[in-house]
């Protein structure tokens, strides 16, 4: 590879880092109580189609029924409960060089009866499992 087709690589690996970096935030707060019952709160704010509620991330949906279709899947679906939820349309102004104008932040918070219901609604793959009184997760 030449010293010019290196530079180039290299400044395409920059820009992409840089539109990457800016395409959303995402938080979780998981309290388990000492029955291993608990609540999970989330929060993020995600890009959405332009005049449009629909997030550009479908891993991180922006409307309640979505959400719920979400927890309602799987075995223990039916003792998780979606307990708050809000939603806030964000635009951004033309004058902001932000790559994605109209963006959503999202929070909300489910409560669970068992630590291992809430597998599914974590995001990414995890696994829960309670040995005695040690707690595993497995992310």
């Amino acid at each position: 590879m030449s010293h010019f087709s290196g530079q180039i690589f290299k400044f395409f690996v920059f820009v992409l880092i840089l539109l990457l970096s800016n395409c959303f935030d995402y938080e979780e707060t998981l309290t388990i109580n000492y029955d291993f019952s608990g609540t999970l709160e989330i929060a993020y704010v995600v890009p959405t189609r332009r005049n449009s509620d629909e997030s550009l991330i479908k891993f991180l949906p922006t409307q309640k029924d979505e959400i719920l279709g979400r927890l309602n899947k799987g075995f223990f679906s039916r003792n998780i409960s979606l307990k708050d939820y809000t939603y806030q349309k964000i635009v951004i102004p033309e004058t902001d060089p932000s790559l994605f104008r109209e963006k959503a932040k999202v929070y909300y918070k489910v409560e669970f009866q068992d630590l291992s219901q809430i597998e599914d609604a974590m995001l990414g793959k995890v696994q829960v499992r309670k040995k005695g009184n040690t707690l595993y997760v497995k992310r």
